[in-house]
Parts: structure tokens; sequence; C-alpha cells
């Protein structure tokens, strides 16, 4: 499971330092199920919070899992609130994480 999210948090980063905001080769309709502990809310710093989604359906690429964790940028801002260089990849119009 650390393995998993560390991989995550470390691709994540990989596309921030090179700049590449090319489109996904995996896109699913998933659930949020899981919300690990408090959001930190900080405005010192950006950060990465991996979350775990139930698998709806797989939209494009090849997934077989029926959960999935996720890297989310931020997730104490509204995905509009974003306009750094993550705002092409942190798009969106959810105002607030919720699971269920």
């Amino acid at each position: 499971m650390i393995n998993k999210i560390l991989a995550l948090t470390l691709g994540v980063l990989a596309l921030v330092w090179a700049g590449d905001c090319r489109e996904p080769s995996l896109q699913v309709q998933a659930r949020l199920v899981e919300i690990p502990g408090k959001l930190p809310h900080n405005d010192l710093y950006n950060y990465v919070y991996v979350f775990k989604y139930k698998v709806l359906k797989v939209i494009e690429g090849k997934y077989a899992e029926s959960e999935i964790l996720v890297g989310q940028y931020n997730p104490a801002q509204a995905r509009t609130a974003i306009k750094d260089k993550m705002a092409p990849v942190a798009k969106g119009n959810l105002a607030a994480f919720r699971a269920g």
C-alpha cells in the first residue's frame, strides 16, 4: 500500500517538474470511498493527498482492480481556485471532496 502511494506521488511530482500535462492514458469513472484522516489546510505549500476510489467503469485504458488510489492536488481547494502550473491537470468544477 505504501509503495503504491509513493509511486503515485512520485508520478504526480514527475509530471509537475517536467511540466508535462498530457491527457491521461487511463480514465475511469469512480466513486470516492475513503479520505484517510483530516485534510490539512495549509496556505504555505502545495501538496498531494491520496484518496481511495471504487472503480465503477473503465472509460479509457485497461484497469482490472476494483479500487484505485488517486493523488489529489491541494484537495482542500475548490478545483476552480487552482490557478498555478497544476491547473491544467487539477481541473473541474468540484468544490469539495466527500467520501460516499
